[in-house]
């Protein structure tokens, strides 16, 4: 609840939450994985209900590790419910991805068709989803660690995402942090906020940039 009154303040827009039972605990991970499963069904009755009642091109749609899961699980269904053409959210955020990265490759392609807009956060500093790849043996979606034999499984590279790399500005202790300004001000007009920058990172194809301080 706390990080969704951030974001309100952040965004200046209202924020409904979605609370799923996670654990909160290292110990209980595996826990959470079967909670997080079970949940999908009460967030699809969210979400339908929330499209009944706003314009989904009114909707924007943000999820923090492993709570990632849910919404693809659910932009997923939507897609192939609407025979691939399903109605635009405004934007679809992924901060932080708790997803296996080459499997998240393989479906990627429909949660971009949910949207005008789809960004994914990325922190190469992020130290839960080092835990995670330890226990799953796989990079994760929302981590910057690139063996260079592995670019292609970025989601930079896939056509209508564009993945922010925001190591160099994260300075939280573990590294799983949510950017809520940087969020904010991206999904109002494209830039990072005062005091930050963009650059394009060219050694991937797609659109994949890294947030930079200001000199």
């Amino acid at each position: 609840m706390r990080a969704a009154g951030q974001l309100e303040l952040s965004l200046r827009e209202p924020v409904v939450l979605f609370s799923w039972p996670s654990q909160a605990k290292l110990k209980a991970y595996t826990v959470d994985e079967c909670n997080a499963e079970w949940s999908l069904r009460p967030f699809q009755v969210f979400m339908q209900g929330m499209e009944r009642k706003l314009d989904p091109d009114s909707i924007m749609t943000v999820s923090h590790s492993m709570g990632n899961r849910l919404l693809n699980w659910y932009l997923q269904s939507r897609f192939d419910k609407n025979d691939g053409t399903p109605p635009h959210f405004r934007e679809i955020v992924l901060t932080s991805p708790d997803i296996d990265r080459a499997t998240f490759k393989n479906y990627f392609f429909k949660i971009v068709d949910n949207a005008d807009k789809t960004r994914v956060y990325i922190s190469s500093k992020d130290v839960p989803l080092r835990f995670s790849r330890a226990v799953h043996g796989a990079y994760r979606a929302g981590s910057a660690e690139v063996p260079q034999v592995m670019h292609w499984e970025f989601p930079g590279n896939i056509k209508g995402a564009q993945t922010i790399n925001f190591t160099n500005v994260d300075s939280g202790f573990l590294g799983h942090s949510i950017q809520y300004d940087i969020i904010a001000s991206m999904h109002r007009n494209d830039t990072p906020g005062l005091g930050l920058h963009l650059e394009e990172d060219k050694s991937f194809k797609g659109d994949y940039v890294v947030v930079e301080l200001d000199k």
